[in-house]
């Protein structure tokens, strides 16, 4: 017999769905180890793993109707993102989104991760158990970028196509609104488009870098400050570990990993070694990358799959807590 199971992250602008599909006869720890060995090498396997994306504002609108057309109950789904308290509301479980974010995290031999989402910025060493969230406004986010790219007519496309940061044009602002202005501005005093672009990825850079835990950088030069306007709000305190003691733990139940300990299979990726994971849709962008590497002196991996690891994190906490176990 089959199992579908579904992780649901449901974002600001973009709700993302993974499905995940195998026998039930399948013990839920080989389930966690192929679902590592699909996302990082692509490998083919007993399971059958679907993603893609929904406009938010239509599935919140019609839940009740998309949750019945696709038989999607609380024991088949986990959700998260900004409209999962609409989605306890109909019986499911939650995760919060660093949570969801960082038990996929936890298949990847790095310790640090930046997910760059539509209206804030998370960061997070998963080891230390240490995370911030920019929350206070979407300053620096995915949408910063987009309502510069709307403003100077620059496509998606053409944005990503972009693989050098550097410019010697700087943005006073980071914020989603002020930035538009600011971007007019400048082209009024013909500076170019690309560079006023470049300029917002920096901006996106420097945000994201201040936000990493200390163990993760490694430039003693990365500004102790917050920038201006900005609330770096530590949301350590409403996390739990991300195993449960009184659980059968399918990760490792470790705050610190020990190199000199033999760690489980799953846990070996050596090509993400020293690396910190960037997530989320601007992940893509191979002039981020290289402008946060900058900024804090260590490479940065975008993994595959890397717009959805809230959902997949949502995933295996249903092959981990839900009741098709055998």
């Amino acid at each position: 017999m089959t199992v579908r199971l579904w992780g649901i992250d449901i974002g600001s602008r973009f709700t993302k769905l993974s499905i995940l599909e195998f026998s039930r006869k399948v013990d839920p720890e080989k389930i966690v180890q192929e679902l590592k060995n699909h996302i990082k090498f692509g490998e083919d396997n007993f399971l059958q793993l679907t993603t893609t994306f929904l406009n938010s504002i239509d599935v919140i609108a019609n839940l009740k109707s998309f949750l019945k057309e696709n038989s999607i109950t609380p024991d088949n789904a986990v959700f998260t993102g900004y409209g999962r308290e609409v989605a306890k509301s109909y019986g499911f479980k939650i995760l919060n989104e660093v949570k969801a974010v960082s038990k996929t995290v936890q298949l990847f031999e790095s310790e640090c991760f930046i997910d760059i989402g539509g209206q804030d910025i998370k960061a997070g060493c998963i080891s230390t158990y240490e995370y911030n969230l920019n929350s206070s406004c979407a300053a620096g986010t995915g949408s910063f970028i987009e309502n510069i790219l709307r403003r100077l007519n620059i496509s998606w496309e053409e944005f990503f196509k972009i693989e050098d940061p550097t410019t010697e044009v700087k943005l006073n602002s980071v914020c989603a609104v002020f930035a538009e202005s600011e971007a007019i501005n400048l082209l009024v005093k013909g500076i170019e488009k690309l560079d006023i672009v470049k300029a917002a990825i920096n901006s996106v850079a420097q945000r994201a870098a201040m936000l990493l835990p200390k163990k993760c950088t490694l430039d003693q030069k990365l500004p102790k400050s917050s920038p201006k306007n900005c609330t770096i709000r530590p949301i350590i305190k409403i996390l739990k570990p991300l195993n449960e003691p009184e659980k059968k733990p399918i990760l490792p139940n470790k705050k610190k990993l020990d190199p000199a300990e033999k760690q489980p299979d799953y846990f070996k990726i050596n090509s993400t070694s020293n690396s910190i994971l960037l997530l989320g849709r601007l992940s893509k962008s191979r002039a981020l990358q290289k402008a946060i590497e900058n900024k804090i002196g260590r490479s940065i991996y975008t993994p595959p799959l890397s717009s959805f690891f809230a959902s997949i994190g949502c995933l295996i906490e249903a092959v981990e807590t839900l009741t098709f176990r055998p």
